[in-house]
Formats: C-alpha cells, sequence, structure tokens
C-alpha cells in the first residue's frame, strides 16, 4: 500500500508542475527530460507516468511535449476511483492475510 501512495504522490507533483507551467488554455509545453529532473526520476517513469495520467483523464497529449490539463487533482478524475480501489483491495489483503495467521494461532485480533 506504501508503494500505491509513493505512486500517487509522485503523480500529485507532476500534476502540480504541469499546472505551474500551463498557459490561459491550461495548455503545457514541455519535455519530458524537463519534468524527470524536476521531479528527479527518469524519463522513462515520467514517459509512464504521463500515459497514466493520460488514460486515467487528468492530461490530454496535444503532441510531443504538449498535453492540456483536464483536472488540477486526481479527485475528481477516474485515476482517483481506480486508486481507491487499490487502497481497497490492499486493506482487504491485509485483513484476510491478518486473521489467516491468526486463526492458525487459535485467536482473531
Amino acid at each position: 500500500m506504501e508503494e500505491l501512495l509513493k505512486m500517487m504522490e509522485t503523480d500529485l507533483s507532476l500534476i502540480h508542475i504541469l499546472d505551474s507551467l500551463k498557459n490561459d488554455d491550461s495548455v503545457v509545453k514541455v519535455s519530458q527530460k524537463v519534468l524527470a529532473n524536476r521531479l528527479g526520476i527518469s524519463q522513462t517513469n515520467i514517459s509512464k507516468r504521463l500515459k497514466r495520467l493520460e488514460k486515467y483523464g487528468s492530461i490530454r497529449k496535444i503532441k510531443s511535449g504538449e498535453y492540456r490539463l483536464l483536472s488540477i487533482g486526481l479527485k475528481n478524475t477516474p485515476y482517483s476511483l481506480v486508486f481507491n480501489y487499490c487502497i481497497l483491495f490492499a486493506n482487504i489483503l491485509s485483513c484476510i492475510t491478518t486473521i489467516s495467521f491468526n486463526q492458525k494461532n487459535w485467536r482473531l485480533t
């Protein structure tokens, strides 16, 4: 679950960077290299994150190095729904593991 939180935190940081660079039409012209340097991660990682943000409705790619910001956050996008389901699933797995372990020891906590 910590990995999911870290992923979303970095994606939010990316959105905030894009927001700070947008023009009046919510268009951002920036290279992946610049974004990678600003976040301290690889260009490959930036590329994957941009594709994920596009897939879940936070941005739209206009052309290489040009994006339209559709949402300043993730709250009102499908990304948020997917993330929340992932958190819920991780919590359910954690509960199942705890119950299974405790049943082997003949006690529930």
